[in-house]
């Protein structure tokens, strides 16, 4: 088995993912070159398991709401609350605030 071309690795991934048709340039280098042909026959056999390898898992109930929680309680260290501005614009019709601007 020869080594695929490194510059190709993301393009074989894509046709592989897609099950697209190769472009005239991808066509031309897969028709002379063994090691992107094998590469593309064994990421498209990866694809194909991809749905049935995670069929049936699923995140316990909790996990969206403990993500969410952290994510909203916990912004991390390099978060700093802006500045407000000097001043506001509101946009009042009638008796009814419609927009509030910096």
């Amino acid at each position: 088995m020869r080594a695929p071309c490194e510059e190709r690795g993301a393009d074989l991934f894509l046709l592989a993912r897609d099950r697209a048709e190769p472009d005239a340039a991808t066509a031309a280098h897969l028709a002379a070159c063994e090691g992107c042909r094998e590469e593309l026959v064994h990421l498209r056999r990866l694809a194909g398991a991809l749905p049935a390898a995670s069929r049936g898992l699923r995140p316990r109930p909790s996990t969206k709401t403990d993500l969410m929680k952290k994510e909203c309680t916990d912004p991390g260290p390099d978060w700093k609350p802006l500045d407000p501005p000097a001043k506001y614009t509101f946009t009042i019709r009638g008796n009814t605030v419609i927009d509030v601007s910096p």
